[in-house]
């Protein structure tokens, strides 16, 4: 496995978290968000698995070049 897809694989798990981390967090503070917390949290996990992989690809090369 190439250097560059490693590092993406290991941010893919981080970015997800935090992506949905953040999201579920603002649907469960704001109360008008909060009463379509059941129909808004599955489509904010799908958003950040398919948002996940675009983003770890862009931010491998520039982590890459200064931690590997």
């Amino acid at each position: 496995m190439r250097a560059n897809s490693f590092v993406v694989l290991q941010f893919s798990l981080m970015i997800d978290v935090l992506v949905f981390g953040i999201a579920a967090a603002i649907v469960v503070s704001v109360p008008a968000l909060n009463t379509l917390a059941y129909i808004l949290l599955p489509l904010i996990v799908m958003a950040a698995l398919v948002a996940t992989p675009f983003t770890a690809w862009w931010l491998a090369p520039r982590m890459g070049r200064r931690h590997i």
